[in-house]
């Protein structure tokens, strides 16, 4: 797999002293692109469409949030994977447009920071509604504001990217007085410099310092909601059932970047003569590993929305109306009517 556009290691060549390393097959690699970009685009539209039609996701500020993850989600599979098909199925592992590479750059970046401040802001929102539900909700319009926040900002700390990157060409003898170049997009030998620094900075801001946030803030909401000794009501245990659907998406965002974080910070922090020769060998499995890893992230939460939101469920209900057949078309009892609608009203988790 290529991932020069976005880290520095691939582009700066092993040469041919270093031994030939284990490739993971390309009809393996097309398919998990092709598949996940499937399911990315599919999930995540589904997503914004369960929103602006259900009116009680409609009317969540928290909501506006997912959409703002949703819409991150859908940059990783438009920039992003495309550029992998390319590379992977069809060999076009050159590049000589500045724009394309700076910008493609950026935009993954970008989409990668939106991510993780995405979820600081469904944190704060939620950290306010639990643990200080006598100040005002956040509204639609502050949710709003707080998301063009977290984009100018997601926007403005990628642009280091379009900084360092830039078209590089290799020379590459291949007989007596023959040579053969190629440019790729990498990152130019004079700013090697800046790219401990930059994979430091992306640890922090990208992964670990807002890690640290939100584990502190839904801490202080379980602590709140399942410790206190405030009245065992409905409203709690929508709110319960919420806290518990959002931490299960922090916790899979942890889990699945993790790798590819670790795999990025080892190769840039650690001199190349220093490496065992079996890690260049299967560098490019483990790096295949954690690509897909973190790709599933991008997928994953829709499927959580429905698991655990009932308004998310009756959407995908009304798109998908086969999925129904199962259930008993016997006309229910108002009795029966009644436990419904109080079924309801307890799992819409996103009040």
């Amino acid at each position: 797999m290529n991932t020069s556009v976005n880290h520095s290691f691939d582009s700066v060549g092993f040469g041919p002293s270093f031994p030939s390393g284990k490739i993971v097959p390309r009809d393996v690699t097309l398919t998990m692109f092709v598949s996940f970009f499937i399911l990315i685009v599919c999930g995540n539209i589904w997503v914004m469409i369960a929103v602006v039609r259900q009116p009680k996701l409609r009317k969540s500020s928290t909501c506006m949030f997912i959409i703002s993850l949703s819409i991150s989600d859908l940059m990783m599979a438009f920039f992003y994977i495309p550029m992998q098909v390319a590379y992977v199925g069809f060999g076009l592992t050159g590049m000589k447009s500045v724009v394309l590479c700076k910008g493609s750059a950026w935009l993954q970046w970008v989409a990668q920071c939106a991510t993780i401040f995405s979820l600081i802001g469904i944190g704060i929102d939620r950290y306010r509604a639990i643990v200080q539900p006598l100040h005002p909700k956040l509204t639609r319009t502050d949710a709003a504001v707080c998301i063009a926040v977290i984009w100018v900002c997601a926007g403005a700390y990628s642009g280091h990217r379009m900084y360092v990157l830039d078209i590089v060409t290799f020379i590459y003898p291949i007989g007596i007085n023959v040579t053969v170049s190629t440019s790729v997009c990498a990152v130019p030998s004079d700013k090697y410099y800046l790219l401990s620094y930059l994979e430091i900075s992306d640890f922090l801001v990208m992964y670990l310092v807002p890690l640290v946030i939100l584990c502190v803030m839904y801490a202080i909401m379980v602590s709140s909601l399942w410790f206190s000794s405030a009245p065992n009501d409905e409203s709690k245990q929508k709110k319960r059932k919420a806290v518990k659907m959002l931490i299960l998406v922090v916790v899979l965002f942890c889990i699945s970047w993790l790798p590819w974080r670790a795999f990025s910070l080892y190769f840039q922090m650690t001199d190349f003569a220093s490496i065992p020769a079996n890690i260049f060998i299967w560098s490019d499995v483990i790096a295949a590993i954690c690509i897909t890893m973190y790709l599933s992230n991008s997928w994953v939460n829709p499927f959580l929305y429905a698991y655990f939101n009932q308004s998310f469920r009756n959407e995908f209900y009304r798109l998908f109306p086969c999925t129904l057949k199962g259930q008993s078309k016997v006309a229910p009892t108002n009795r029966t009517i009644g436990k419904i609608t109080a079924t309801t009203s307890a799992n819409n988790t996103l009040s």
